[in-house]
């Protein structure tokens, strides 16, 4: 029995497609083991963190979130600024029907504003909020889910500021 040239070329891009598979899941293996190894033997949670497993895991996901922004600029297919951008930003939130949220631009800068619906007496108390990341991270996009949080429990106007990253 001999395979078609068709199936050949089927089976062919099937194995190429399973050693490619099985050499990513070994990499995300060993950046795991390296990220918990590293945190294991350079970290020490102080007693008084309310839950220091959750710390630990955090901790361990930006540990390997820099060694694959590492990896991935040496090999060239991002820039580490880029990666880390990216994985900032995350997943959008979704609709949340507690909160009026517009996104403005003043002078050409960007801003995002935050209302809870509904009036307020006297008017809203207002938090300017700028993002961190110290020049180079951060945006309005990846600090949505503190804003909203700041916004609801403060029941306060909260306007994020975008800004020109380095």
């Amino acid at each position: 029995w001999k395979p078609s040239p068709r199936r050949r070329i089927l089976m062919d891009f099937l194995w190429v497609l399973s050693l490619l598979g099985t050499t990513f899941l070994t990499g995300i293996l060993l950046l795991a083991t390296w990220a918990i190894y590293y945190h294991i033997s350079h970290t020490e949670i102080p007693p008084s963190i309310s839950q220091p497993f959750q710390l630990r895991c955090l901790h361990c996901l930006l540990i390997m979130g820099f060694g694959l922004a590492y990896i991935l600029k040496k090999t060239r297919l991002f820039t580490d600024h880029n990666f880390l951008r990216f994985l900032m930003d995350g997943i959008p939130p979704r609709k949340d029907p507690q909160l009026s949220i517009q996104n403005l631009c003043f002078d050409g800068i960007p801003v995002r504003m935050y209302q809870p619906k509904g009036s307020c007496e006297g008017g809203w108390r207002g938090i300017l909020y700028f993002h961190g990341g110290i020049g180079l991270y951060g945006s309005v996009d990846a600090y949505e889910r503190l804003c909203r949080a700041i916004a609801k429990e403060s029941n306060s106007l909260v306007v994020s500021v975008g800004y020109r990253l380095a």
